[in-house]
Order: C-alpha cells, then sequence, then structure tokens
C-alpha cells in the first residue's frame, strides 16, 4: 500500500486534494489526525449530559471549535504522550493495508513523529498551500507552525479543475513507484537539532516567550470589548431567570477548563512564573462558546469570572 502524507494550514485544501487522489486511485483510504481529536472533544465536551456535541457538529462548525481542539490535541493530550495520536492513526493504516486499500492519504501531518510515521511505511510528505492565507488566531498556534521535511509542494491557488492537474502526476508518480521515494536530503536526528536549537532560542529569551502567548491572544481580546448595546445585552442577560439558574454550572466548567489549560499547556506560564490567563482564554471561550452557545461577551464574562476565582485561592 502506498502512503501519501499532507500537511498545510487550515484551509489551505488538504482535504480537497485527498478526494482527488481518491477519485484517481479507487479504493484510496482518507485518513485524518483531527479525526480522533475531534472524537474525543466530542465526548469531553458532553460529559456533563447537559448539552451533547457530536463529531459531526463539530466538523460542520470547525473553525468555531478549533482552538479548543489544538489545546486539546497538541497542548494537552500530545504533551502527555507524544506517540497517542500516531499509534490511533497507525491502526487505521495497518487495517487499510490488511484490507487490500491501494492507497492511504493522511491529511493533517504536523509533528515529526507524524513525518516519521509516513517515512517509514515507505511514503511522501507533501504541503498543500493557497494563494492568499487569511490569518486567523488559530494560525499562530504551536501545532500550525511545526517544521518538517516535505517531498514538494501542490498549490491550490484556483478552481477545483487546476488542483486536479496539480494532483494527479503526484498520484502517478506514487503510485507507479516501485521503490521508496528519494526523501529530502537531511535526517531525522539533523532535523529535530535543527528544531531543537530553535526551541532553546525561544526558552532563552523570556520576552519572547510571552509575546508568542500574547500574540495568540490579541484578536480575542480585542474582539472582547464590548460597545454600549453589548454591555446593555450582557445586563439583560445576567439578569434573566434563566442565567440566574445556570450560571454555576458555566462557571464551573470554566473553572475546569482553565485549571486544566494553565497546569498542561506549555506555555502556561508568564513571567516569574505566573499563570498566563490571556492565553488560556484563547481556548477556554470558544469551548464555552460552542459548549453553550453564549455570545463572545457572555463567555468572556464566564471565563473571567471563573479567573478571579482561581486568582482568589491561596
Amino acid at each position: 500500500m502506498k502512503v501519501i502524507g499532507l500537511c498545510g494550514k487550515p484551509k489551505a485544501g488538504k482535504n480537497a486534494v485527498a478526494k482527488i487522489a481518491a477519485e484517481l486511485v479507487p479504493g484510496t483510504v482518507i485518513l485524518n489526525f483531527s479525526e480522533p481529536i475531534v472524537a474525543e472533544c466530542a465526548k469531553l465536551l458532553s460529559a456533563d449530559g447537559s448539552a451533547p456535541v457530536t463529531p459531526e457538529m463539530i466538523e460542520a462548525d470547525k473553525e468555531h471549535y478549533r482552538p479548543f481542539l489544538q489545546w486539546y490535541g497538541f497542548d494537552h493530550v500530545r504533551r502527555q504522550d507524544p506517540e497517542h495520536w500516531v499509534r490511533k492513526i497507525e491502526e487505521r493504516l495497518d487495517h487499510a493495508e490488511v484490507t487490500g486499500a491501494p492507497l492511504a492519504v493522511v491529511c493533517g501531518v504536523r509533528a515529526l513523529n507524524e513525518w516519521v510515521m509516513v517515512v517509514r511505511r515507505s511514503g511522501v510528505v507533501y504541503q498543500v498551500i493557497r494563494g492568499v492565507e487569511e490569518w486567523t488566531p488559530a494560525l499562530d498556534h504551536a501545532c500550525e507552525n511545526q517544521r518538517i521535511p516535505v517531498n514538494g509542494v501542490i498549490k491550490n491557488f484556483g478552481c477545483l479543475g487546476e488542483l486536479r492537474k496539480r494532483v494527479e502526476p503526484v498520484v502517478r508518480r506514487v503510485m507507479e513507484a516501485k521503490k521508496p521515494s528519494a526523501f529530502p536530503a537531511v535526517s531525522v536526528t539533523a532535523f529535530h537539532a535543527r528544531c531543537q536549537k530553535s526551541r532553546r532560542c525561544v526558552e532563552a529569551f523570556p520576552v519572547m516567550k510571552t509575546l508568542l502567548c500574547c500574540l495568540s491572544a490579541v484578536s480575542l481580546l480585542a474582539l472582547s470589548g464590548c460597545s454600549a448595546t453589548q454591555e446593555a445585552e450582557l445586563d439583560s442577560w445576567l439578569q434573566s431567570p434563566a442565567t440566574q439558574q445556570e450560571i454555576g454550572t458555566l462557571e464551573n466548567f470554566a473553572f475546569q477548563l482553565l485549571n486544566t489549560y494553565l497546569e498542561t499547556h506549555v506555555l502556561a506560564t508568564g513571567p516569574g512564573g505566573t499563570p498566563n490567563f490571556a492565553a488560556a482564554e484563547t481556548a477556554v471561550i470558544p469551548a464555552v462558546r460552542a459548549k453553550y452557545g453564549l455570545t463572545l461577551a457572555q463567555a468572556t464574562y464566564v471565563v473571567r469570572q471563573a479567573e478571579a476565582s482561581i486568582k482568589s485561592q491561596p
């Protein structure tokens, strides 16, 4: 079985490339590193039984849930077990090979150990890029800025017809190759050493580390400034009987997420070891909004109430 790994920023067109490959090679299996993350996050968000969240709901509004997915998949689970998601995908690759699939396309290859998994199966990794990249806070997250070797670039600059013309020769070369394709002239050891050097540069200068945290929060914090109308709407919401009944549940949910984030996030502490609540907000506010269908102002209020509770603890 041949294997093609696809990396690239969110909305670059990785899934579109995978679908084209599946059309070109009948029986192709498409896998995505985000699938097990979405499944586990759906269970987590539905744990209290109040408002079930399904994987389909997350996929339908992925941009809304993306900060929470990034935190859970990369900062929380991967920090405890770097091979967790690799094992999930390898199990599916093994099953695909046993069932006779001629080609497997793995979307969302980001980390070095994920790249190694593809290489170990004599696969290739291509980066998918778009002509114009719309910036969002999610693009600043560490998981979207991993550097891995690639065999080539697939440019998604036009319509699907043009993209297909660029994908066809890639798929043809992979399927016709009798030997593993030539990989970029860089060993895994050398590439990992280069990544470690870059990481040490950031750790050596606390101001750089703090800046990386704050930059991802800039857009969210700018949006959280309430206008007079929004303040009135927020006051009305807080005074409603329904809100009075559920505010404790909302703040408790936010409190638990904030505590988990601050305990596990690699950049969760600021200068002097103080909790970096600005970084935590970028993940927790979207999760609270997604879980309970709140507006940005409402979710921000709930999360900051939970922050106040944490700060008041001895």
